[in-house]
């Protein structure tokens, strides 16, 4: 039983403690910016508008010097070169949100302006409006067509209004404006992956760490079946024998009662040992060694003095797998000798046999079936030990097989030497 694992980390490095053991990484996580990160973004902003309020601030005062008072009041052509910069300046601040209203609103607002005499606004603003589609818009014809559309019309008016010399500066910088804004765009659609990637990340943590939890969830749930179905089970088969001969035999129903008091007691100190294990902390420095093919005959004798005979064979060299592997054939054992109690004729005993072959570490199971007419100790049961077997078993790449004879039932589990990760011993 491992400890209750602290929360996932994102070193990718490691594995995950939320496991309860090795071999599921972590996904880092997006980490949280920081109150106050986006400041480059703001300081950007601020900027941008103080040059557009700059800019239409100037060319309204030059509008105004170069119109004709006798036709048009100052204050008339002053009013309508705010009128036309106001749009501007409120859309500025949203301009990645909305990129075409403020082209439009650009495009009005130097047509206003070079009606007043000069054609420069129209050169100084509407590349602002080109510049802000094509690195903002999203996909689509407009943003495909309207940029170099309206660049077009720009470099032909700038060779008809200007000088050549002029109009080829006006045509290099508006191809200059144009591939810059697309390096922006290539940089925020980069920045998006990035954050998909993230997002992705955190949600297979997240899947991962209840994967984990839900894998710890059953680890448990068989450590429990295995460490109090089996004293239940010797209870039952106790229980049924002292039921039979109370009024018989008084004398041997108390030793039953008695059996079943010890086996009652030692339940309830491994379920406390074991909520022990859940309680220690990560290092499990107080955590006793999990047992192993060592045990297996203890586990027997143990049987045996409740009062259900249990032989027990051993042949070939031992073999020092790894703990994870002996463990795991020590609950096969275990469940098979609960589940023998349970079905099969207790009377007639159990035999275990533990053989360690060349390439494998065998365990064989076998007890004698109850015919109509012996009753065996009806302890309900779940029906899923079996499968709890397999499970445990295909971890080391073993297996188990079980098979009914007329009057025996025989279950053989084994687990490869050299492939649970333990070395060879002597």
């Amino acid at each position: 039983m491992s400890s209750r694992p602290p929360p996932p980390t994102a070193d990718l490095s490691r594995s995950s403690p939320s496991t309860g053991g090795p071999g599921v990484p972590v996904v880092a996580a997006p980490t949280v910016a920081p109150l106050g990160a986006d400041w480059p973004r703001r300081a950007v902003d601020f900027l941008f508008f103080l040059g557009m309020a700059g800019m239409l601030g100037i060319f309204a005062l030059v509008g105004v010097e170069l119109a004709d008072s006798e036709v048009v009041p100052r204050w008339a052509v002053l009013l309508g070169a705010l009128a036309a910069a106001v749009p501007v300046l409120v859309l500025t601040p949203g301009r990645r949100d909305r990129p075409y209203a403020f082209l439009v609103a650009v495009c009005l607002a130097a047509a206003v302006l070079s009606s007043l005499g000069t054609p420069i606004p129209l050169f100084l603003l509407v590349p602002v409006g080109i510049f802000v589609v094509e690195a903002y818009a999203p996909e689509g014809w407009q943003r495909t067509w309207v940029p170099p559309v309206m660049a077009g019309c720009l470099v032909w008016l700038s060779m008809t209004e200007t000088q050549g010399q002029i109009a080829a500066v006006g045509a290099v910088a508006i191809v200059s404006i144009i591939g810059w804004a697309r390096g922006v765009r290539a940089q925020r659609r980069y920045r998006a992956t990035l954050l998909e990637r993230l997002r992705a990340a955190e949600r297979e943590r997240d899947l991962r760490a209840e994967q984990a939890v839900a894998a710890e969830r059953n680890r448990i749930a068989r450590d429990i079946h295995d460490l109090v179905s089996h004293s239940l089970a010797v209870v039952a088969v106790q229980a049924a024998g002292a039921e039979r001969i109370a009024e018989k035999d008084p004398a041997r129903a108390r030793e039953a009662l008695a059996v079943i008091g010890r086996t009652s007691r030692n339940a309830l100190t491994e379920m406390r040992a074991m909520l022990d294990v859940l309680r220690q902390g990560p290092d499990g420095s107080n955590a006793e060694p999990a047992p192993g093919l060592a045990q297996i005959p203890d586990l027997a004798d143990a049987m045996t003095g409740h009062g259900i005979e249990v032989r027990y064979q051993q042949t070939g060299q031992p073999h020092r797998l790894a703990p994870g592997a002996e463990l795991a054939l020590y609950r096969v054992a275990q469940e098979s000798l609960t589940n023998a109690a349970k079905h099969g004729l207790a009377s007639a005993g159990i035999d275990v046999w533990l053989s360690y072959e060349s390439d494998r570490v065998l365990l064989e199971v076998r007890n004698r079936l109850a015919s109509p007419g012996q009753e065996g100790a009806q302890v309900p049961g779940a029906g899923t030990g079996q499968a709890g077997m397999r499970q445990r078993l295909a971890l080391y790449s073993g297996d188990l097989t079980a098979t009914a004879e007329p009057e025996h039932y025989c279950l053989r589990a084994w687990i490869p030497h050299g492939r649970s990760g333990g070395g060879q011993g002597t």
